[in-house]
């Protein structure tokens, strides 16, 4: 697309030359003036076409790179909470009859908990003596 426009700006400079236009006229001025500018254009905009280039392949790179990072993270959390998993032990709520996840680690160390639903108390100790018998 930019070597079209600088074609395009080199073949208007080529017409002003057939012209044989005074470059010292008032006219010949303002048009040599804008042909230059046009050539400066037509470089910023080059330039500008480069520079969204390497930043989409720079943007595409950090794309990639960001979504293996985040299948990487969402595998491990996934791992974590299957290791986890093995670590609670489900008991029924006599109050509400809602399931609670206890802490096995948990279990040893108190009698009693709070249920989080409707705060009433469940006893550790009978969940304990049912897993004994």
């Amino acid at each position: 697309m930019n070597s079209n426009i600088s074609s395009r700006i080199a073949y208007v400079n080529g017409l002003v030359s057939g012209l044989e236009i005074n470059k010292d006229s008032k006219e010949g001025k303002v048009l040599l003036e804008i042909i230059k500018i046009l050539y400066d254009l037509s470089e910023k905009v080059s330039d500008l076409s480069e520079a969204q280039k390497h930043m989409h392949r720079h943007i595409d790179a950090v794309d990639e790179d960001l979504a293996d990072l985040t299948d990487s993270i969402l595998y491990d959390d996934y791992e974590s909470l299957e290791d986890e998993e093995n670590n609670f032990e489900e008991i029924k709520c006599p109050n509400c009859h809602d399931l609670v996840y206890v802490d096995k680690d948990m279990m040893g160390q108190k009698e009693e908990i709070i249920c989080p639903n409707c705060k009433g108390k469940i006893s550790l100790l009978l969940k304990k003596e049912d897993e004994n018998k």
